[in-house]
């Protein structure tokens, strides 16, 4: 896949926010849903539902639907220089040691996962999508 200095900048957009840096990160792991990468930054609904919208319109991220989730992950089709910047840039993150806890709350998550996208199914909701408007608060 051939990019073009639009494509780049877009790119280099998209890795200017330390909030898509760590998704990034987290989606380097393995494909997750919007409420997973929430509980693992600790941060709302809309923000993580912008920055990974951001992320898909720079052409970093693949969405698919599986059962009421949509799955985010890192697009297997980007191109060799572009996928060799993200993975530069991932390693530079873990070279940080800043995201310790980041790491231990996607673990407690994926260690629960039924459990916690069922706290979103007990209160009637799916777990949120990019396209959904209000924040959600597990209680």
């Amino acid at each position: 896949m051939k990019v073009s200095v639009s494509d780049l900048s877009g790119v280099f957009k998209a890795l200017s926010d330390e909030t898509r840096l760590k998704i990034l990160y987290l989606l380097d792991k393995k494909p997750l849903c919007v409420c997973e990468i929430m509980g693992a930054l600790n941060i709302t609904q809309t923000k993580t539902s912008r920055h990974l919208i951001y992320m898909k319109n720079a052409g970093l991220l693949d969405a698919s639907k599986e059962d009421r989730w949509a799955l985010y992950r890192i697009r297997e089709d980007l191109s060799e220089g572009v996928r060799a910047l993200l993975n530069k840039a991932i390693e530079l993150m873990k070279d940080t040691g800043e995201l310790v806890e980041i790491e231990k709350n996607l673990d407690s998550i994926l260690k629960n996962e039924s459990l916690y996208r069922q706290t979103f199914i007990l209160k009637g909701e799916a777990c949120p999508s990019p396209s959904a408007t209000k924040p959600l608060v597990a209680s």
